[in-house]
């Protein structure tokens, strides 16, 4: 039988799909693999290096591949090496980047698995989240609302993300409360010297949605690193289970507000 099917990237987080310790079959990976891969020409970036990807391209770690996979990575890699052998994908090391940046993965022949975007564009200019004509974006304004975050360190993150978010949002209440909720919250860290999250991550986990403002002092649970565990927040929230996950995370998770009641009860 020939022909395909439309997935949704959802279902790699489906509730029923879910169990502690589960492992990947080769099918799973590959389908994850699929899953991953750009849908389109895009801008990505990692370890606060830029990376143009292209449709059919990913790039991620031998480590976070073994993770997601329930594998080690000596097995992961044997596994990109069978696809490799059989061309049904190639490696690339992206210019410009650290020694240590993951090799970019490209899904040969990937429109075999995936149709043809109708609705954006083909050419292959990299998006850069934004568009001329009728998708412009008042610089002068996002510039003024980019600025007034009260972020310590060296990057906020994508500008591109917070681009389109600001871009799509048409409620200048909404963006006034983001960058309120951001700066009390970068306060109050600031204050107990704890992590401050990037902007960027603020916004992409819609993290204003579960903060009140000048709530009361919460006693957090040291980490060694304070910004470990964010990039877990998404899993818990949708139920996702790792053995990467600790309870002190989940613990610290609900004092700050990242996940709710609900959530940190069902855990």
């Amino acid at each position: 039988m020939n022909g395909y099917i439309k997935i949704d990237r959802s279902i790699l987080y489906h509730p029923a799909l879910q169990k502690r310790g589960q492992e990947f079959c080769e099918k799973g990976a590959f389908m994850w693999l699929l899953l991953e891969a750009s849908f389109i020409d895009r801008v990505y970036r990692i370890k606060d290096k830029t990376i143009f990807l292209k449709r059919g391209q990913l790039c991620c770690s031998l480590t976070y591949m073994a993770e997601a996979w329930g594998w080690d990575k000596s097995k992961v890699q044997r596994f990109l090496d069978k696809l490799k052998k059989f061309s049904t994908i190639s490696t690339d090391t992206p210019n410009d980047t650290p020694a240590d940046t993951p090799d970019i993965l490209t899904i040969c022949h990937y429109d075999k698995y995936q149709d043809t975007p109708t609705d954006t564009p083909t050419d292959n200019k990299h998006n850069k989240g934004y568009n001329k004509g009728n998708n412009t974006i008042d610089e002068k304004a996002f510039e003024e609302w980019w600025k007034s975050f009260n972020y310590v360190g060296k990057n906020k993150g994508s500008t591109v993300k917070a681009k389109t978010f600001f871009k799509n949002t048409k409620d200048p209440e909404l963006l006034k409360k983001v960058k309120d909720t951001y700066n009390d919250f970068s306060a109050f860290q600031q204050s107990k010297s704890l992590g401050v999250p990037m902007v960027a991550t603020w916004i992409n986990q819609k993290r204003w949605e579960n903060y009140t403002m000048s709530e009361p002092e919460s006693e957090f649970i040291p980490m060694k690193k304070d910004d470990a565990y964010l990039r877990w927040v998404p899993w818990v929230k949708k139920g996702m289970r790792s053995t990467a996950i600790s309870d002190d995370m989940v613990h610290r998770m609900k004092a700050e507000n990242l996940i709710t009641e609900e959530e940190f009860k069902a855990w």
